[in-house]
Formats: structure tokens, C-alpha cells, sequence
């Protein structure tokens, strides 16, 4: 999710292990809990709606 949720903001970094931090750091992804993120855990459909809404949002702001 964290890899959809950067590219569709147009990051094209090229190292897997980037792309939580870069749809973090964007705030596209927030956490699952105070201080925790889960790179390896599964995304809920209420998850991936916030996440698309998010991602829009960015887009718009960008524009």
C-alpha cells in the first residue's frame, strides 16, 4: 500500500525499502498507533479508502 500510495503522488525512488518512509513522509500513511507503523502488516479496506483519500487530496493541492 505504502508503494501504490507514493508512486500515485509521483515518487519513483527505485529502493524497496524507501517507500513506507516516502508515504509517510508525504502523510499519505499515518500509523496504525501512537508511534507504530506496520510495513509488513495487511490493509484493511477502511485503511485503503483513508490512504486513496489521502493520495487525492495531495493530488489536488499539488494543482
Amino acid at each position: 500500500m505504502a508503494r501504490v500510495a507514493a508512486r500515485a503522488i509521483g515518487e519513483t525512488k527505485k529502493e524497496n525499502d524507501k517507500w513506507m518512509y516516502l508515504a509517510t513522509k508525504a502523510g499519505l500513511i499515518k500509523g496504525v498507533g501512537i508511534g507504530q507503523i506496520a510495513p509488513k502488516g495487511l490493509t484493511t479496506r477502511a485503511q485503503a479508502i483513508v490512504v486513496i483519500e489521502r493520495t487525492h487530496s495531495f493530488q489536488e493541492h499539488r494543482h
